[in-house]
């Protein structure tokens, strides 16, 4: 493996984990339409094991990574279009537990992503409001509600903390653990997919849904720095002794925007002895980085997505500080009378919240 850099505070837990695993593939989203795939009418899936026939077509698109994740061109050549319509309802279930994070995290999909709550009461997208007068503002992210008194924004004038709570759409968490299963199990070589029949089973079916809540459990590093990573990348570690079994055999980590999402691939071959035991080890990989970086703050949490009930009205919700030199040079604009005047910063009775670079330029007409 390349040299990486991660986080301080990560140096032991990189040398222990890197001390069982071996760095086998990492994938990254290319800027322009894959070539060099094999003809459609020479391909296999995968996932349900079919070769192309009459009944089995390769006609779309499979992205390896979700499109939704901001991934436009990485594309597989052992997708069917019958698991890939599968797949799609389980990335509708991604979609929903994600909430308004593509949206704050500006990701690129096939068109512009806005966020809407299921009640409709709260909005989030990309927008330079031209809507209220053209030229003043550069495009920023607004959170725009309906009802100033539903307590969606909180505000401390003490502290100048700031709070938007809104609710996620249902979600079912067996799919979202699914989509990310079959992202892992698509970053395996063609070789190595006979050791995971049992995983593409899991993957495949409801019958098994209801028996691995407890192989269902993902780590979640959270990035509090701004940007991150504009498309996915995806990384496969594979266990140096095939022979051990004291963790699983491949972990697969998921970098997307402030997020790093961990697995490990259940149920492959070389592991069956872990699953005599009462729970299953497991180490996730520390954050990694090409290049020296200043990351203020990273945060671990780990997630469990075996519930195979929908999950409805879970809420989410956005932190952000406002400075004491924001809140005392405060200026009002009214685009309907092109004036201005002093004012007092009031969120918690404001209709929107507009976030723009702190370096943008605001152009308010000279009265």
């Amino acid at each position: 493996m390349s040299t990486v850099c991660v986080p301080p505070g990560f140096e032991e837990h990189a040398k222990l984990f890197f001390r069982i695993y071996d760095l086998e593939s990492s994938h990254t989203c290319p800027e322009m339409k894959m070539t060099g795939l094999k003809p459609k009418t020479s391909r296999r899936c995968r996932f349900c094991g079919n070769s192309y026939s009459p009944n089995t077509k390769f006609r779309k698109d499979a992205h390896l990574f979700p499109n939704l994740l901001g991934n436009r061109y990485l594309v597989s050549d052992f997708e069917c279009d019958r698991c890939n319509s599968t797949f799609s309802k389980y990335e509708n279930d991604l979609a929903n537990f994600l909430g308004a994070s593509r949206v704050l995290n500006d990701v690129k999909g096939k068109e512009k992503i806005k966020f809407v709550s299921p009640e409709k009461s709260l909005r989030a997208e990309k927008t330079n409001l031209s809507n209220i007068q053209e030229g003043i503002l550069p495009e920023g992210l607004l959170f725009d509600r309906d009802n100033i008194s539903d307590q969606t924004f909180t505000f401390d004038k003490n502290t100048g903390q700031a709070k938007i709570t809104y609710t996620k759409p249902s979600y079912r968490p067996i799919n979202v653990y699914k989509i990310f299963l079959k992202m892992a199990l698509s970053c395996i070589k063609e070789e190595d997919t006979k050791y995971f029949k049992r995983t593409l089973e899991i993957l495949m079916t409801k019958e098994l849904d209801g028996s691995i809540e407890s192989l269902c459990t993902m780590g979640v590093y959270t990035q509090h720095i701004a940007g991150g990573y504009p498309a996915p990348i995806g990384f496969l570690y594979r266990r140096k002794d095939t022979t051990s079994f004291i963790y699983p055999a491949y972990v697969f980590a998921l970098y997307f925007q402030n997020y790093i999402y961990q697995m490990f691939i259940p149920y492959c071959i070389f592991d069956l002895p872990l699953y005599f035991k009462s729970a299953i080890p497991y180490i996730w990989s520390p954050p990694v980085f090409s290049t020296e970086v200043e990351i203020p703050k990273i945060t671990y949490s780990p997630i469990n997505l075996g519930r195979t009930d929908m999950v409805k009205g879970e809420k989410h919700s956005v932190n952000f500080k406002v400075s004491q030199d924001e809140l005392t040079n405060i200026v009002r604009y009214d685009p309907a009378t092109k004036t201005t005047e002093a004012s007092q910063l009031d969120l918690e009775n404001a209709k929107g919240i507009f976030f723009i670079d702190e370096n943008a330029r605001i152009n308010i007409p000279k009265e």
